[in-house]
């Protein structure tokens, strides 16, 4: 057999086989374009976010601001909130206070943004007391040295309580608010766990 006749054998051979031409494949062979079709396909639509999981201590400044960040964009935000936000604060009002007299305080550089909102820091007992109702946000707890999602409990526990006021009726007392702190791909997150309003 010479050179021609064997590479005239093997160009038929592929062929025949379907990877360079469809006419005449076995139909169980998929073409790339035929692969990439299924998996793109398979995917579409598919937005669904990578499971929660405990997360791995210990956390670094940047991450544990990022997570606080989180649970005051939650609590302000989201509608579960909404009754205690009105109850504690004045219904409508922007002006948000995280309460810096407490014996925990607020991570230094924290610089909490929710758009839509006025968060300033301040002392409990240096805002308008002749004035409305005014949301304080404090910091009860902070705990990052492991896993902690029990219910009404977590790593963190922020309190939330009128630091204001009472032009708009007096209310007492505070709402604890428990966060605990999950890994979800190569992100952290928090997730509320919980309130008790004592």
């Amino acid at each position: 057999m010479d050179d021609n006749q064997s590479t005239s054998e093997t160009e038929e051979d592929l062929l025949s086989t379907g990877i360079t031409s469809k006419e005449g494949a076995d139909p169980a062979v998929k073409s790339v374009e035929e692969l990439i079709d299924q998996i793109e396909s398979s995917t579409e639509g598919n937005n669904e976010k990578p499971p929660l999981i405990p997360f791995d201590p210990p956390l670094t400044a940047a991450e544990i601001k990022g997570i606080l960040q989180q649970c005051l964009q939650q609590i302000l935000t989201e509608a579960d909130f909404k009754s205690t936000r009105e109850f504690y604060g004045t219904p409508g009002s922007t002006d948000i206070v995280l309460v810096n007299d407490s014996k925990l305080p607020w991570p230094a550089d924290f610089n909490p943004k929710v758009k839509g909102f006025n968060l300033r820091f301040a002392q409990s007992i240096s805002v308008d007391l002749d004035g409305n109702r005014v949301l304080g946000i404090r910091l009860e707890k902070l705990d990052v040295a492991a896993p902690n999602s029990g219910l009404f409990d977590g790593n963190i526990t922020l309190v939330l309580s009128n630091v204001g006021g009472t032009k708009n009726g007096a209310v007492i007392g505070g709402s604890l608010t428990f966060f605990s702190i999950h890994r979800q791909g190569d992100t952290y997150v928090a997730k509320y766990s919980g309130s008790f309003d004592p």
